[in-house]
């Protein structure tokens, strides 16, 4: 009884274990994801609002967001910045 109460504290948990993978995938999620310009975000946001926020702009929002991550409907990004917007038929 007193060597598996040595030994619990030597090694954390596999709860512990677990908690730290996930804390640690939460903490890296925001570099994998892309973060558009700032500039091109406020523009799509006042054309966004400009258009009445209309509900067929799938994934666009008059706050927060990011085009290019999120895939906002007609927007077409290369890396962090838009390289187009394609709003025909709409």
């Amino acid at each position: 009884m007193v060597y598996k109460n040595r030994a619990f504290s030597r090694f954390p948990s596999r709860l512990l274990l677990s908690e730290l993978v996930l804390l640690a995938s939460i903490f890296a999620l925001p570099l994998v994801q892309c973060i558009t310009d700032f500039s091109d975000v406020q523009a799509l946001q006042v054309m966004y609002t400009s258009l009445n926020s209309s509900s067929q702009l799938t994934n666009w929002k008059s706050i927060g967001g990011d085009p290019c991550g999120e895939s906002w409907k007609g927007v077409t990004c290369q890396g962090s910045a838009v390289v187009s917007i394609d709003l025909s038929g709409l």
